[in-house]
């Protein structure tokens, strides 16, 4: 273990968490969280050393912010009260600094670690809990990041923004929001069934999608696997373009037309409904210097639920951000993200994103497609299959 005298000289400071930085207990999905592997490499230096220490405190709370038998955090009361940090200078001076709990407008890292705030104060926010399951033991989420890749192949200025592709940058996004809650994994147009295999898309709790140039190549039969998928269980986001895919338009039923302008408009991404999971953390409001202006009408179904509109430098509005429900599925729609512009490595947009795949994945366990069943009188258990009058005549009689 590095000590943070050894360190001086290689980094400005050390940070010590007296009082909440984050729980290093072992995380919902096993192994350690990464405040763990900071106590490991020797980012973070024992509090004891500086006067600080667990004394009085339950010992539950004690026995979470150890690692390897030696305290590094205390978390009595994470996000509820103001949370004190010592920071050790190089030169061996010591310093205490009061840590505010996270509020609107607060700048946060993937990690959990600690960003100024627009007014020079500083905020916290640490990564959300996995998944449980009923009997308690971790449920990841699995993550299937579709992306067309034509525009990243065919134009410069898009492979000199995405040069691994925007579904790369989505897929790292996600990833570094929710950690170890999710694996990744990225499927693109060209893939042999366009990479959503019926084993693939079983495997999948949330499918996220982009694309814009070559809808009309994407066949038919995946569109209805994916969307009985989706009516079954399976999660979607789909993002920008995709409003105009074929799986969107499948399922909303309309449309899915709007006004548009490619003009290095600013948008602002205005949260309306803050109390909602994928507002969660979220600033408000967001700003994206450059983008694609899409604007109403947007001929969609009236949303389930309503979460970001968005307002552009000529004025338009656009709701950008609004959830569905088909069947057993749940489904979001969020538009930042046009290839031109490098929104997808925005880290508000990305925690969106991260936020829209926490809310909309699905049990994998229970994953079944709405089913038509007759009932006995007196029976409100046990279903007959029934597939309709004149194909089980039967049954129906």
């Amino acid at each position: 273990m590095k000590t943070a005298q050894k360190r001086r000289g290689a980094v400005p400071k050390v940070t010590v968490a007296a009082a909440a930085f984050r729980s290093f207990s072992p995380t919902a999905c096993g192994g350690v969280g990464p405040a763990d592997a900071e106590a490991k490499n020797g980012a973070l230096s024992p509090p004891t050393g500086y006067g600080v220490g667990g004394e009085g405190l339950v010992p539950s709370v004690v026995k979470a912010g150890a690692y390897g038998g030696k305290l590094y955090g205390l978390a009595p009361a994470v996000n509820t009260a103001p949370q004190l940090l010592v920071d050790l200078q190089n030169d061996g001076s010591m310093s205490k600094r009061i840590l505010t709990v996270p509020r609107t407008g607060d700048k946060v890292s993937s990690a959990g670690r600690l960003q100024p705030a627009e007014s020079g104060r500083t905020s916290l926010q640490a990564p959300s809990a996995a998944r449980s399951s009923e009997k308690g033991t971790c449920v990841k989420i699995h993550v299937t990041v579709w992306g067309e890749n034509r525009h990243e192949q065919a134009q410069p200025r898009v492979a000199e923004i995405y040069p691994d592709g925007m579904h790369n940058a989505i897929r790292r996004g996600i990833e570094g929001w929710l950690g170890e809650q999710a694996t990744v994994a990225t499927a693109t147009l060209d893939d042999p069934e366009h990479g959503l295999t019926e084993e693939v898309l079983a495997g999948t709790d949330v499918l996220t999608w982009w694309g814009h140039a070559a809808h009309g190549e994407v066949s038919d039969e995946v569109v209805d696997r994916v969307h009985r998928h989706v009516l079954s269980g399976m999660g979607l986001v789909v993002l920008h373009s995709g409003h105009w895919s074929k799986i969107f338009t499948k399922l909303m039923g309309t449309t899915c037309t709007l006004r548009w302008r490619s003009a290095n408009d600013r948008e602002l991404v205005w949260t309306v409904n803050p109390a909602h999971p994928i507002a969660r953390g979220i600033p408000h409001p967001i700003e994206i210097p450059a983008q694609e202006m899409y604007g109403e009408q947007f001929d969609i179904p009236t949303p389930d639920e309503l979460i970001f509109i968005s307002s552009f430098t000529g004025g338009e509005v656009f709701r950008s951000g609004c959830t569905f429900r088909r069947g057993n599925g749940k489904i979001f729609y969020f538009s930042p993200g046009d290839q031109d512009y490098p929104v997808y490595h925005h880290p508000d947009v990305l925690h969106v994103i991260a936020n829209g795949v926490e809310w909309a994945a699905g049990d994998r366990s229970r994953r079944e497609l709405p089913t038509l069943l007759r009932y006995e009188m007196g029976d409100f258990f046990n279903g007959h299959g029934y597939q309709g009058a004149m194909h089980n005549k039967e049954s129906a009689e």
